[in-house]
């Protein structure tokens, strides 16, 4: 054991390494020495990979389970597996942790309470998750990863004034957080406040803050309630396609569809065209399908709507007599052309 120590205060961590494994294979070791092998075990291994949770998890299993190091070193051990397992999503292990870490300290510790309400809130336990993460909040009002999650919990649970009033404290304290301002937006919506919302997403296109996949999704469903929003979303589209936050998807383009078909802007009708045409093969029934060739048959394209109205039927999900409706307007056409 002196051997492991000397060559760890040494910086020889394979030597003490080699002594650790000698250790914890001796008959004639003791729990302390285990537990302090296991204890130098785990610092190497957290100054080598850090994030390797579970290469480390069981180190610190098995520190606890011996049950012989030093107050700090124990609690310490625990605290750090509770944020581990929190980590690893194994939210079951991290409450168990992070419960009788408080039971046997009976300390309110910031990190293990945060931890707890974390696993609660992941668990779908929200009463109890609000409890927790408000501790926190009174503990630390500066905690913003845990008035976040505290938001969130409580628009979850249908208090949206609550995590309204939380969100506006985040941007208010931030400013540019991008994270506070889309989830106040979020808020907004919820409670039918659009114009609102409708602000926030304008502010973060102004300050070009807009760059991952939620963000446009939440701006698109902001505009898409709105009236007379045809070109905002529009333009969140295109820009996301272009800047590949955005994925094509059959719903994206049937939302850039409709919002060009209703639109006033030039050649609407022609590129919503263009957008159903991709949204079509992409669906999953023929609902694209049918709208395009309505569209088609609106502009006299009567071949190509009689094409896209088989194509409806053929994909199915839809009312075929609509599709056969316009199949009958595009024969009518065709022979008074």
């Amino acid at each position: 054991r002196n051997q492991m120590i000397t060559a760890y205060q040494k910086n020889k961590e394979s030597d003490a390494l080699a002594n650790v494994e000698k250790i914890l294979l001796d008959s004639k070791a003791n729990n302390y020495d285990k537990g302090i092998a296991t204890q130098i075990k785990i610092i190497i291994s957290d100054k080598k990979g850090p994030d390797n949770h579970k290469a480390i998890i069981p180190l610190l299993e098995a520190a606890l389970e011996l049950n012989a190091l030093d107050n700090n070193a124990h609690y310490g051990f625990m605290s750090q597996l509770a944020q581990r397992y929190l980590i690893e999503q194994d939210y079951e292990d991290a409450l168990a942790t992070a419960d009788r870490f408080l039971k046997e300290t009976k300390a309110s510790n910031e990190t293990i309470v945060l931890v707890r309400g974390n696993s609660l809130y992941r668990l779908k336990r929200l009463p109890e998750a609000i409890a927790d993460l408000e501790k926190v909040r009174a503990m630390n009002t500066n905690n913003a990863s845990a008035l976040q999650m505290l938001a969130r919990a409580y628009a979850d649970s249908g208090q949206n004034a609550k995590a309204a009033e939380i969100n506006k404290g985040l941007v208010q304290a931030s400013g540019t957080d991008k994270a506070s301002r889309i989830n106040l937006a979020i808020n907004y919506r919820d409670t039918k406040e659009l114009d609102k919302a409708a602000d926030i997403i304008a502010d973060l296109r102004a300050q070009k803050q807009m760059s991952e996949e939620r963000d446009y999704m939440v701006a698109l469903n902001i505009y898409t309630a709105m009236k007379n929003r045809e070109k905002d979303t529009i333009a969140m589209v295109e820009e996301g396609f272009s800047n590949g936050a955005l994925k094509p998807t059959a719903n994206l383009y049937n939302i850039l569809a409709e919002s060009y078909y209703y639109s006033d802007v030039d050649d609407n009708i022609k590129k919503a065209i263009e957008s159903w045409s991709k949204a079509a093969p992409m669906a999953k029934n023929g609902a694209a399908y049918l709208n395009l060739s309505i569209v088609q048959c609106q502009e006299e394209m009567w071949a190509a709507c009689k094409e896209s109205a088989k194509a409806a039927i053929a994909k199915g999900g839809i009312n075929a007599n609509d599709a056969k409706t316009q199949i009958a307007n595009a024969d009518r056409g065709m022979a008074s052309k």
